[in-house]
């Protein structure tokens, strides 16, 4: 969790760092679409997938400190086979479980957090996080063979 006045972009390394073992892939918003957002997944061995964002260039602008070449490829495929067709290549659709989970949070507790500070948002979040999980352990259904 960040404040609101923190973009997202800048903390995709920090959320990477919280993550433990290999990454295959990283896929994320538009929001995310940044050289430093690509580099620190690559850093991690995974392959980005985050699709531009408007108006962005297949080659960087002249002065542009080591851009990573997963940008301007992707901004050159999505050219060549455009959005959807890239999006189900590039299996950009997996994000969307994460997007159901967040509604499913919104749904049962709410589209805001009631604290006021962040410390206390974060433990909202937590506790929330926490009940989610149980409810869903809860649902899982039991398959039992009969004979």
């Amino acid at each position: 969790m960040t404040p609101s006045n923190v973009h997202d972009g800048p903390v995709l390394p920090a959320l990477l760092a919280q993550i433990e073992g290999p990454l295959e892939q990283v896929s994320a918003d538009k929001a995310y679409d940044s050289f430093g957002g690509h580099r620190a997944i690559l850093a991690r061995g995974a392959r980005p997938v985050i699709p531009p964002r408007k108006g962005a260039a297949i080659t960087p602008l002249p002065g542009a400190k080591d851009p990573p070449p997963t940008r301007g490829a992707i901004v050159r495929r999505i050219t060549e086979i455009g959005s959807t067709a890239w999006k189900a290549v590039a299996n950009y659709h997996r994000r969307s479980l994460a997007e159901t989970a967040m509604c499913r949070v919104k749904t049962l507790f709410g589209p805001t957090l009631k604290s006021r500070s962040l410390p206390s948002q974060i433990s909202e979040a937590k506790v929330i996080v926490n009940c989610l999980n149980r409810f869903t352990a809860h649902s899982v259904p039991v398959s039992v063979k009969i004979q």
